[in-house]
């Protein structure tokens, strides 16, 4: 791993504000709010630190660090020397929506198409994500989105950013990507095997026409990689 309008007046009087940090500079303090986003717990963590004697950049640093470390653990197992993963989901599964969220001005992907497009309809998997606190649900109107908290977006662009953890993903995506289509291969090669071996008809060549369509696709797809 290659790394593993100021609102500070109005909240001096609220639980979890910023009262153990005071004297620190203008610029110290917003970055601390825009860190947290004003979520309590984490306003709580920094005050914490800084009760124990680090500095408030250094209190944003370490919750950062702490961030991104259970961020790695949960997600990816902590390391990233295959796709396997300490839950019901793939490392690359982890990455490309810790990567959608990480674009610029985006904050929330809406969960359906996110179950559809990375979790095969699977709507388990996200919620586990969620239970194990690497991603959120956030209710607007009807729909429901995936989100997560100010620290957390700002930690998947870090993850996301490094240059180690893109080398690693980049191989994994790969491999994976490789591994898909030579299964989608064998299994168009074993329907067209079961069709040949059924003999002809106008239906059965129809569909034999159509696989060798689709192999072929395939193995450019392959090729490609």
């Amino acid at each position: 791993m290659g790394f593993m309008g100021r609102k500070s007046n109005n909240m001096k009087g609220e639980e979890g504000g910023l009262e153990a940090i005071e004297g620190e500079g203008a610029s110290e303090i917003d970055r601390a709010l825009s860190l947290v986003g004003g979520r309590p717990l984490h306003l709580h963590t920094i005050q914490s630190y800084v009760k124990r004697g680090l500095s408030l950049v250094e209190a944003c640093d370490s919750l950062e660090n702490e961030t991104i470390s259970h961020l790695l653990a949960a997600g990816y197992g902590g390391h990233f020397a295959d796709n396997s993963s300490p839950g019901k989901w793939s490392k690359t599964q982890v990455w490309k929506l810790m990567v959608k969220l990480s674009e610029e001005g985006v904050t929330e992907v809406r969960e359906d198409a996110v179950v559809s497009s990375l979790f095969k309809g699977n709507h388990e998997i996200l919620q586990s994500l969620a239970q194990n606190n690497i991603f959120e649900f956030k209710k607007k109107g009807p729909h429901l989105y995936v989100s997560a908290s100010p620290l957390h977006l700002n930690c998947y662009r870090k993850i996301v950013r490094d240059d180690v953890t893109r080398a690693h993903m980049t191989r994994l995506l790969k491999e994976t990507a490789v591994a898909d289509l030579k299964a989608d291969i064998v299994a168009v090669e074993t329907e067209l095997e079961h069709i040949h071996l059924a003999g002809t008809g106008q239906g059965l060549t129809a569909r034999s026409r159509a696989l060798d369509r689709t192999l072929l696709d395939l193995q450019n797809q392959m090729a490609a990689l």
